[in-house]
């Protein structure tokens, strides 16, 4: 399935498409547990495209109180020409088939949120970049240092939270990435 990459080293972003797949399988089989992904984890924290359209259909049947399996999922796809988008059927029956048990499915959705967040914060660490090195200047590098400080993370990342005051008083982005600044 295609991936939803913006990393430009082309080294793979963090993913478990395993536990991905075991999720929506696990949706298709029982969609009862829609309720617990949905608390969790939205589209765009699925790494692959078709998952994140797969999971957003399955949302919207939800909302519309429409049963979630592989034949209504189906046909809610092929109506607006999506379904050979996420693979076809053979895709979503294959999600099904494969799908393991759903004891374990609390912490599939922790290991997916937990990659989609690293993922998250490599786009705003990448944009920093950028921005650091096209001069931006210091209110955009803050706002930047800002954006990196409050994504949200789970309990194996161990980012924290700064104020604004603490950026005022933390060293120059200049001394922070000055390799960054001083290459050829």
């Amino acid at each position: 399935m295609e991936a939803n990459n913006p990393n430009q080293n082309n080294c793979p972003l963090p993913h478990y498409e395993d536990y991905e797949t075991n999720i929506l399988g696990c949706i298709l089989k029982d969609g009862t547990l829609i309720d617990q992904v949905k608390a969790e984890l939205n589209p765009r924290d699925f790494y692959t495209t078709s998952h994140q359209v797969i999971f957003r259909y399955m949302l919207d049947m939800d909302k519309q109180n429409i049963p979630i399996d592989e034949l209504s999922l189906m046909e809610a796809l092929r109506e607006k020409g999506e379904l050979e988008v996420v693979g076809g059927f053979s895709y979503l029956a294959y999600l099904r088939e494969t799908a393991t048990s759903d004891a374990n499915i609390g912490y599939h959705i922790k290991k997916v949120k937990e990659a989609a967040t690293r993922r998250h914060l490599l786009e705003k660490i990448e944009e920093l970049k950028k921005a650091i090195e096209k001069n931006a200047d210091k209110e955009v590098i803050r706002e930047l240092q800002y954006q990196i400080s409050i994504v949200e993370t789970s309990t194996s990342l161990s980012i924290k939270p700064i104020s604004i005051q603490e950026l005022e008083d933390s060293p120059p982005v200049e001394s922070l990435w000055g390799d960054i600044l001083h290459q050829s």
